[in-house]
């Protein structure tokens, strides 16, 4: 069945893909920045085999972009301490995600991983010659596993995660993707929901339930995070409701919320965070407060005038700012998928979202320990919020609560590293 489905996909999926990707690059920037990165992939690897030494063990560690270095980089650190003369290689999918990392990461080359053609991927990986590949959570490319295993490289799955409802378990969809998961000898699931997911599907039973690595990295983060606040002057000492990650469908539920709860709680202050900083994002929110009269600042122009609003037009400080938060809500949960609630939880945020967060485990445990809510309406939202700023006991005890999730699961890299480093090519 395995050759079956490499031929399917590399006679058909392969070429629609590429064919794909060159039609939309034209009109989308960030597809076209990473076919532009990818044309020097083979002169990059060829200049960093000049220098690397070539008698250490040398891994691949793949990310689809920054969300998954997150689970990636403790691994990567953990690596690094245990056998410091490994050499790690950092790929990356998405131009955003290596962007953002590509100067300031733990391992000894960060680039593009090639398009999953099989001649691309082969060539990347005889140039390369690496002992391990470790993938990270979701990101499956076919070529990459079938041949990574082909030439007897060891490949793992950590952090993994299928839930129950993934369109990979429909009918027919589920025979390719058990060929794909199936090839992947080593994997570790976040759950034991997750767990009895993959065994089904890959008919494995040498899976190892380790947890989700990221937890340890927000740990991480928050222990070394500033004390240094990067709110103006006007939020110390005042309540303050950080909305991150947030898209056009989450405003339009939590802005009219904003509205009248900025006039009951004289106090609040309100921090505006897009997932993207486009200029017509950042206009429809500026436009929100002139049209409500509140107070407001910019970012990138931020001064120490009486804003009652701060807009953030950049990105990469959303994390240290939910440390100056006391409720956070975070985007994604009216546009598909609810993005990282560990962040303001472990900042001892009390954590809201929309009703999408079934991709995040994360989300389940905090609503289940009380540490977070889900809303599904302005007035519901309004309302939750209300009763927060109004009974300070309950706040308390939310805030501690999201925390104590973050730190009970805790411990996921060290197992998950020391699984890895166990088996020896």
């Amino acid at each position: 069945m395995t050759v079956f489905w490499f031929l399917v996909y590399n006679i058909f999926a392969v070429p629609i893909q590429y064919l794909i990707f060159h039609i939309v690059a034209p009109f989308n920037a960030k597809v076209r920045r990473g076919i532009i990165g990818r044309r020097r992939l083979k002169q990059t690897l060829k200049e960093f085999n000049a220098s690397r030494d070539r008698g250490a063990n040398c891994y691949v560690v793949h990310c689809a972009s920054h969300g998954e270095y997150e689970m990636a980089k403790p691994v990567i650190e953990e690596i690094k301490r245990l056998e410091p003369e490994t050499v790690i290689i950092l790929t990356f999918f998405s131009p955003s995600g290596y962007e953002q990392v590509k100067e300031n990461s733990p391992a000894d080359l960060v680039t593009y991983l090639p398009f999953d053609s099989g001649r691309s991927v082969a060539d990347f990986l005889n140039l390369i010659n690496p002992d391990k590949l470790i993938l990270t959570s979701y990101e499956i490319w076919p070529n990459l596993i079938w041949i990574a295993s082909r030439f007897g490289i060891d490949v793992y799955l950590t952090s993994a995660r299928l839930s129950g409802t993934s369109k990979k378990l429909l009918p027919v969809i589920r025979s390719f993707y058990k060929t794909v998961y199936g090839s992947i000898p080593y994997i570790y699931p976040i759950t034991i929901e997750d767990a009895k997911i993959l065994r089904d599907l890959t008919d494995n039973h040498n899976i190892n339930t380790f947890g989700n690595t990221r937890y340890d990295r927000v740990l991480e983060r928050a222990n070394n995070a500033s004390d240094q606040t990067g709110l103006p002057d006007s939020f110390q000492h005042s309540p303050t409701l950080i909305c991150g990650s947030i898209w056009p469908p989450d405003n339009r539920v939590v802005l009219p919320a904003f509205t009248s709860l900025l006039g009951e709680f004289e106090n609040l202050k309100l921090v505006l965070a897009p997932h993207e900083t486009s200029e017509d994002h950042i206009e429809e929110l500026c436009n929100w407060c002139d049209k409500n009269n509140f107070l407001y600042t910019v970012y990138s122009n931020m001064n120490g005038t009486e804003a009652r609003v701060l807009i953030v037009d950049e990105i990469g400080m959303l994390a240290e700012l939910y440390h100056d938060g006391d409720v956070a809500f975070v985007g994604g949960g009216f546009n598909g998928s609810v993005h990282n609630v560990m962040e303001p939880a472990v900042a001892r945020c009390a954590v809201l979202f929309g009703p999408d967060h079934q991709n995040s485990d994360e989300a389940t445990q905090l609503i289940r320990e009380n540490g977070g809510k889900a809303v599904a309406s302005t007035d519901q939202f309004r309302k939750i919020v209300r009763r927060m700023l109004s009974d300070e006991s309950e706040l308390q005890k939310m805030q501690d609560a999201a925390y104590k999730v973050i730190e009970s699961n805790a411990g996921a890299t060290q197992k998950t590293v020391s699984h890895i480093l166990q088996h020896q090519s």
